[in-house]
């Protein structure tokens, strides 16, 4: 966690006359004033919180702070929100240390983490002597066939790249081979996480909670490796980085108690050479503060519920949830699986505008679809006493509608579980 003196000196490194005016224009500073001086905690929160569209508002060069030679690596967001893609510039960044409580490194790593060329850097800067091998998702047989030539018994996967391996790893006896797999880039859905269990009995699982958006990413250490305890993935504030929580409503900071939930805004400084710091940036993600402190690392640690934009839609009469959702599948238990995506459509009606939501679940052959909506419409709560079945029986909603996950109108590999048409 970084100290109010560190965040003091970084404030006046981005506000400083003569380098990138970013942070001048965002404050409304003059072009004479002088750089910020943050004294007070007070003065840190008096500081505006920004967001993705003033990065996408603003090109990659005008929110460069160092030369250009010292940038090792320019990424770009994926723009599975519908928005456009945001450009970051990067240098090398070591943040990942923590792997090795968990595993030696000793032989070869199957990787589809971004830029591969530091996932090996960072191997070999930790005096790790395997190999770093690269899935090609879109030749993932022969990967994984080189992974086996190579006795690969680690991975670092983007998480909708692991069921495309899975049974091929499974069929030529790799699986058993694996003792770590680092997963990131999506939240892992409780029937996800049973797979790979089963796929990879021997393998430690442990999440990252990273950003393109971010240098010094990733931005949350895993505080444990998942067990199936709940929440499934738990994190603490990564190097280099402070994290607060922030009303989605009033955007002003929330005290961080146990079961607190609200938007991340993300502070975070990769040193000397940092390319672009980020001061207070909203990135979009809604999380619950699980313990606060953490007793094993002193910061709170955090657990995180969704995209802002996607997982949280709102409808006449509340709110419908992401994680709501997924809790109402699981009550439902063997029925269905907790992994869904949601479709939500304004259709005019006879009796006026009506929300139509349609709900695509992982369920059984020969499942009866119109059974199955009905009951997930008795437990799916959209306010604190309000179902989704009491805003159809008051006229708000449509019925609900179940149709099989597999023919999900959905195109992109990464799992986007809440949409609004």
């Amino acid at each position: 966690m970084m100290t109010l003196q560190q965040l003091h000196d970084l404030v006046e490194v981005c506000t400083k006359r003569g380098i990138s005016p970013f942070y001048r224009k965002l404050y409304g500073m003059s072009a004479h004033e002088p750089a910020k001086n943050i004294t007070t905690w007070d003065d840190w929160r008096s500081l505006p919180v920004f967001a993705k569209e003033h990065l996408t508002g603003q090109t990659l060069p005008g929110r460069v702070f160092h030369p250009w030679h010292n940038i090792d690596t320019i990424l770009a967001s994926s723009g599975t929100s519908g928005n456009p893609p945001v450009y970051s510039s990067w240098t090398l960044n070591d943040g990942y240390g923590h792997r090795l409580q968990y595993h030696d490194f000793k032989r070869a790593t199957l990787s589809s983490m971004p830029t591969p060329y530091q996932q090996d850097w960072i191997l070999r800067k930790n005096g790790c002597a395997g190999r770093l091998i690269i899935l090609d998702p879109r030749r993932h047989t022969a990967s994984v066939r080189l992974a086996q030539t190579m006795g690969v018994d680690s991975m670092f996967l983007i998480l909708h790249h692991l069921p495309m391996i899975a049974e091929e790893m499974v069929r030529l006896r790799v699986s058993e081979n694996i003792r770590f797999i680092e997963i990131a880039g999506e939240t892992c859905s409780r029937s996800l996480f049973l797979y790979i269990r089963k796929m990879f009995p021997n393998a430690i699982i442990a999440p990252i909670y990273g950003s393109s958006d971010v240098e010094t990413s990733p931005i949350g250490i895993p505080c444990r490796p998942m067990t199936g305890e709940e929440p499934l993935e738990v994190y603490h504030e990564g190097e280099r980085t402070y994290l607060e929580v922030i009303d989605p409503e009033t955007g002003t900071p929330v005290p961080v108690k146990n079961g607190v939930e609200g938007d991340l805004v993300i502070t975070s400084y990769a040193g000397a050479t940092a390319t672009f710091p980020l001061i207070r940036y909203k990135i979009g993600d809604t999380v619950r503060v699980v313990e606060a402190p953490c007793k094993k690392h002193g910061t709170w640690s955090f657990a995180v519920l969704g995209r802002t934009q996607m997982d949280f839609l709102k409808v006449p009469g509340g709110i419908l949830r992401a994680d709501a959702v997924e809790r109402t599948l699981r009550i439902l238990g063997d029925a269905v699986s907790d992994r869904f995506e949601l479709h939500r459509y304004e259709r005019d009606t006879s009796t006026g505008m009506k929300v139509e939501v349609v709900l695509y679940v992982e369920v059984p052959e020969n499942t009866d679809m119109g059974m199955l909506a009905r009951n997930i419409s008795k437990e799916l709560y959209v306010g604190a006493s309000y179902t989704y079945e009491d805003g159809v029986r008051e006229g708000l909603y449509l019925p609900l509608t179940c149709v099989p996950l597999s023919e999900s109108p959905s195109k992109t590999g990464k799992r986007i579980r809440m949409i609004q048409h």
